[in-house]
């Protein structure tokens, strides 16, 4: 049971987390903000390129850095990752600026979310 001595440290071990369960591939990021309190954010990325944020308060910073790091992480990330849903994020995206802009046709833009969708579902049975 590692225990965490910063929020600096933390956030480089979430990045090593994303890096080693493939969820980093260009626009992934992991940082920390305040705002009255602490908040570390994970952005995840599906192998298209679909973004997730996961999202630490300071409660949850405080389980990682004492001890339960990865109870946190697999908890927090399973959350997130059961949360996607392609046809919300094709509804919340779509336009047809977006189409232009892309290169997307409507079908090539669900088959990307379906295929990240799967890489998120696999990425989940790796967390369990």
């Amino acid at each position: 049971m590692t225990k965490y001595k910063t929020i600096d440290e933390i956030v480089a071990e979430i990045e090593n987390f994303n890096d080693e369960h493939y969820l980093s591939h260009g626009n992934g990021e992991v940082f920390c903000e305040r705002n009255g309190q602490y908040f570390i954010y994970s952005v995840i990325e599906g192998f298209n390129h679909t973004t997730l944020t996961v999202v630490f308060d300071e409660q949850l910073i405080n389980k990682m850095m004492n001890g339960n790091f990865l109870e946190v992480i697999r908890n927090e990330y399973i959350n997130v990752l059961d949360e996607f849903d392609v046809d919300e994020t094709f509804a919340e995206l779509w336009s047809k600026e977006f189409s232009e802009h892309n290169s997307f046709t409507p079908t090539s833009f669900l088959e990307i979310l379906k295929e990240d969708k799967e890489h998120f579902i696999d990425a989940k049975f790796a967390l369990t």
